[in-house]
């Protein structure tokens, strides 16, 4: 073999091995950030799973249009809270699907529920038609959240107690007539002071556009326990904090 090719040879070699301690490298540096955010990880699954539960229960007691069970398939978007600020906040985060938004933010327990695409949903209903403000039914709107609340652990018997109840028909501006799309709101302390509880819902198909518990003294559902989130570490920007 000349010295050409035994040089030629010599700089394949030094390719093939440098490659493979390169491989080599990637990997075990991969191993090693693996493990170090492995716990995160863990907490996000853990916490994504409880959050899917609770969304699967809620739906399936409110009869949402949702397809049953949700599964992560099922998830377009999710905000899972870092551990640590889970901790300080009491909170967990949200889930969506194609339907609603569920989400669990005060004292780790669901709280929330959202329309999706709930602007064009209102939209529509208030482009008509119009019914005779003599069939507004605050009874009937009443009715239909309480039940809603009742199904979820929300206390209502308390709400009434405690809160000034509000019941309003959607009138759009200019029109003869109204929606039967109601605001149906507790309202606790001062006019202004925003409610305990609160539900939009459209009477004749019983559909929630949103339904609200700001004030935790009234939820009397079970909080989210999370396993894991003691072992998760706190982020870097959670550390400084």
């Amino acid at each position: 073999m000349g010295i050409r090719n035994r040089v030629e040879m010599r700089g394949k070699t030094r390719l093939v091995i440098g490659v493979t301690c390169l491989t080599q490298l990637l990997t075990f540096s991969g191993k090693g950030q693996q493990n170090t955010i492995t716990g995160a990880q863990q907490y996000e699954k853990e916490a994504t799973l409880a959050l899917l539960r609770e969304a699967n229960d809620i739906a399936a007691r409110l009869k949402l249009p949702e397809k049953l069970p949700i599964t992560e398939n099922d998830i377009v978007e999710k905000f899972i809270l870092p551990a640590h600020r889970a901790r300080l906040m009491n909170a967990i985060g949200t889930l969506t699907t194609q339907e609603y938004q569920y989400c669990a933010s005060k004292a780790n327990q669901f709280c929330y529920l959202e329309m999706i695409n709930q602007e064009d949903y209102r939209r529509k209903k208030r482009a008509g038609p119009f019914l005779a403000f003599s069939k507004i039914d605050t009874n009937t709107a009443y009715s239909i959240a309480t039940q809603w609340l009742t199904a979820i652990s929300i206390d209502v018997a308390s709400l009434n107690r405690d809160c000034r109840l509000s019941i309003i028909a959607c009138e759009p501006k200019n029109a003869d007539g109204f929606i039967p799309l109601y605001y149906v709101s507790w309202i606790k302390g001062q006019t202004g002071h925003g409610s305990a509880a609160f539900v939009e819902l459209f009477a004749p198909t019983k559909t929630i556009v949103q339904l609200q518990v700001e004030d935790s003294t009234y939820n009397l559902r079970r909080p989210l326990q999370i396993t894991n989130s003691e072992k998760a570490p706190p982020i870097e920007s959670d550390k400084k904090n």
